[in-house]
């Protein structure tokens, strides 16, 4: 096993990132929110989105993601959540208190 992530692993963390720092991450979940206004003083609410995503991305035996569109969606429900209080429509809280989806 390698020491070190795939370039499909490093690659979703960049895109993820860019995404965030752009302002687009969750679009259009997070269309007309501004969570830079809510993050700006409080760049450890940062790193928990940026965990939150890396923790929910899952690797294939090659290291690959598969699932790097539910982990953006995950990090994009929380940072819904922390800046209006409320999930966002589509998702409920499971019983261990992370947002989950629900296809309409």
């Amino acid at each position: 096993m390698s020491s070190h992530l795939s370039h499909g692993a490093s690659g979703a963390l960049r895109r993820f990132s860019g995404w965030l720092a752009r302002g687009s991450v969750g679009y259009p979940m997070l269309e007309g929110i501004d969570y830079w206004e809510e993050l700006r003083e409080s760049p450890s609410q940062i790193e928990v989105c940026v965990a939150i995503f890396a923790n929910v991305l899952e690797l294939d035996e090659q290291g690959e993601p598969v699932n790097e569109k539910d982990a953006e969606r995950r990090a994009a429900a929380w940072l819904y959540r922390y800046c209006t209080g409320e999930l966002p429509r589509g998702s409920r809280t499971s019983s261990r208190g992370n947002a989950t989806f629900i296809d309409h």
